[in-house]
């Protein structure tokens, strides 16, 4: 009946693989996974990103949050 409509339920419902979403999700894990592995990065450390000055307060697999001598807060994936 499907296939009678033009439609082929390959494609649309049983798609193989990983979607872009999917993909960045897994890229971010594997890099934060060599971060820690490597220890790049620990909490605690002072890092120099773009000209400013500022302090790894989390390091995790998903991301990084760092704060400069202001104040303000960034995540860097």
């Amino acid at each position: 009946m499907i296939l009678r409509c033009g439609k082929d339920p390959g494609r649309q419902y049983l798609r193989p693989g990983l979607d872009s979403v999917s993909w960045g999700l897994i890229k971010d894990y594997l890099n934060g996974f060599f971060l820690l592995l490597e220890d790049q990065v620990r909490q605690g450390d002072i890092v120099n990103i773009a000209g400013e000055g500022s302090l790894a307060e989390e390091v995790t697999l998903r991301y990084v949050r760092l704060r400069n001598f202001d104040g303000h807060v960034c995540y860097i994936p």
